[in-house]
């Protein structure tokens, strides 16, 4: 890799949008609840940090983009973006 590639990488990866998430700092496990019935786990407390994300959009359209099927990205849940991709949720 030349001098000036390996500078490239880094600027991006400071760069990075994912660098500025609201959950950056917030226990992983929230954004991955085992299921959202009242009986189990609430995407809920994940949904609420998203909320207040500045990079909220950038993270939505990566999860669709890379068709993440899991847990909460962008604000919504599995079932959300299997709406808004007008596919039944997995």
């Amino acid at each position: 890799m030349r001098r000036h590639d390996q500078h490239w990488l880094s600027v991006r990866e400071v760069d990075d949008w994912r660098n500025h998430a609201a959950c950056l700092t917030a226990d992983l496990a929230a954004f991955f609840p085992i299921t959202t019935t009242a009986a189990g786990e609430s995407a809920e407390p994940a949904i609420r940090i998203c909320r207040g994300c500045p990079v909220r959009m950038e993270c939505l359209d990566f999860a669709l983009t890379n068709d993440e099927r899991y847990g909460v990205w962008g604000g919504t849940t599995e079932r959300d973006r299997a709406q808004m991709k007008g596919r039944k949720r997995p």
